[in-house]
């Protein structure tokens, strides 16, 4: 027969349905969580999008305003996560836009300027910075 399957990730809860059976199985769960890291300088509290506790597979770095997680994702396999702490760095900044006279790429650093760097303007021709 045909089997359905639905994870509540959350609850720990596996829902399993047999259109031959007309029968929906409940079957609880017992993955660890991972715990959110702790003591990352400049990280949010909670260090993880999704919790103090990450019932999922990944947690998504969050850091405080201003500044952007060194990695995109750990990943939660059997309450222990990979890697298992982030940084958090400065944020780039944004190139300037809407100035009379620059290039559509106003700076030759491209449209992110890392923090602490410079911009390098880039005018059209017959136009300086």
């Amino acid at each position: 027969g045909a089997y359905g399957l639905a994870l509540d990730a959350t609850n720990q809860m596996l829902f399993v349905s047999s259109t031959t059976m007309h029968a929906i199985y409940r079957i609880a769960l017992r993955v660890p969580p991972c715990a959110a890291p702790l003591g990352i300088p400049l990280a949010a509290a909670p260090a993880c999008a999704e919790g103090e506790e990450v019932h999922t597979s990944i947690c998504t770095p969050v850091c405080a305003q201003g500044f952007v997680p060194t990695e995109s994702r750990l990943s939660c396999h059997s309450g222990v996560l990979t890697p298992t702490t982030f940084g958090c760095v400065a944020a780039p900044c944004r190139a300037p836009w809407g100035v009379p006279n620059a290039l559509p790429v106003p700076c030759a650093e491209g449209l992110e300027i890392p923090s602490g760097s410079l911009c390098t303007a880039r005018c059209e021709a017959g136009f300086a910075p």
